[in-house]
């Protein structure tokens, strides 16, 4: 029964070590091995995958289960599992991608436009805002 419980930890503290490492390895002269484009996409999507990933595989398992019962995901099955983390992944990475480019970038644009910007001088910079307003940020 210990056995058991202390399994998920030693799987939890070794992937917390591969964070740490990459995390380690970001900061130092080995930048060019993990600062990788599918990571730097994922990095922007990561929010909406944050929300979307759970149903995404939702919605694969009822479809699965409803339409190809024979086909449901057993636990034992590796090939069935990889299939449907693969299509369920590529669901909610395709869905986060979405709701960033059409969604989220709407309000992330809005809230450049209401902070404040000032240069490393400590100068302020005026803005026009979207009434054609000159004021002083």
């Amino acid at each position: 029964m210990l056995g058991a419980g202390l399994q998920f930890t030693l799987i939890n503290a070794f992937f917390a070590g591969i964070l740490l490492l990459f995390l380690l390895a970001g900061t130092g002269t080995a930048r060019r091995y993990v600062n990788l484009s599918g990571f730097r996409f994922l990095g922007y999507l990561s929010y909406g995958l944050y929300l979307d990933h759970l149903l995404a595989f939702r919605i694969y398992d009822w479809i699965y289960a409803r339409y190809f019962p024979p086909l449901a995901v057993p636990v034992s099955d590796f090939a069935r599992v990889f299939l449907r983390f693969a299509l369920a992944g590529s669901g909610a990475i395709t869905a986060a991608y979405l709701s960033r480019k059409y969604f989220e970038e709407r309000f992330l644009r809005l809230k450049d436009s209401l902070v404040p910007q000032t240069r490393p001088s400590g100068e302020t910079i005026s803005t026009t805002n979207q009434l054609g307003a000159t004021e002083a940020a």
